[in-house]
């Protein structure tokens, strides 16, 4: 803000006039010359109080980007981390399955694709083949046993991130594997799942003779007539069961 202190009177204005009044034509312009004179100085410091605001806010806006960008960091770091800890349980839960079935040279790894904004997570199947690691994708590369053996082990570990503890239903689950060892092994698994986990699992099968013998409890189901009847087996129909083989579906509860 400027003045032009025009209040203020010119020496041919004071000389004019008798002393009396050129003194106070000059106490007169003295006092407008000071008026105008606070008005400049209550103006330099609005515009000095608006300055040191801005920066203030400048400041504390630079903080807050310093801070947003700290707590980007945080949140990534905090989200790979927990991205880690899910892969690492549900592989290990994988390779423990494939293992039990296929024997030691089996393991079921996660692979990360992308970028942070477009992460893909790849499965992975890494088996032994002459001493070398032979490691493939899961659906259309491998056969269709070691892919059911891994899908129930991928949603028992998701069911079990997710902390979902009811039981599980299968249907005709495991009808790809060779009727071999294998399937062994596969039931063996299904009753420790139940055990350690503490899972009940409900399993429609054709092949109660090698599922039967791992279940707490069988039911036979029949047709006759159009209509569908279940009978549950005793312990010697059990045995009996498990030591033949049937195309009769049962209901079985490992």
């Amino acid at each position: 803000m400027t003045s032009t202190l025009s209040a203020v009177p010119t020496p041919a204005t004071l000389m004019a006039g008798t002393p009396a009044e050129t003194w106070r034509k000059f106490t007169d312009g003295v006092d407008a010359w000071e008026k105008e004179l606070l008005a400049s100085k209550a103006a330099r410091d609005l515009l000095a109080g608006q300055r040191d605001a801005e920066v203030v806010a400048q400041s504390a806006s630079e903080g807050e980007r310093e801070l947003c960008e700290k707590a980007e960091l945080f949140l990534r770091s905090e989200v790979k981390e927990r991205r880690r800890k899910a892969s690492s349980t549900i592989a290990g839960l994988g390779t423990a399955a494939l293992r039990h079935v296929y024997g030691d040279g089996y393991e079921l790894r996660f692979t990360e694709a992308g970028d942070a904004a477009n992460l893909n997570m790849k499965i992975e199947i890494v088996s032994l083949l002459d001493g070398e690691e032979l490691t493939t994708g899961l659906m259309g590369e491998r056969g269709g046993g070691v892919v059911e053996v891994v899908a129930f082990a991928l949603r028992m570990a998701a069911l079990g991130w997710r902390h979902y503890d009811g039981p599980i239903i299968l249907d005709e689950a495991y009808k790809s594997m060779s009727a071999d060892d294998k399937i062994t092994r596969v039931a063996e698994f299904l009753a420790y799942v139940t055990e350690q986990k503490g899972r009940q699992v409900i399993f429609a099968t054709h092949k109660a003779d090698v599922f039967g013998h791992v279940a707490h409890s069988v039911l036979r189901i029949s047709h006759e007539a159009g209509v569908a009847s279940a009978e549950r087996l005793s312990e010697d129909e059990k045995a009996e069961l498990a030591s033949q083989e049937t195309d009769d579906p049962a209901l079985l509860a490992p």
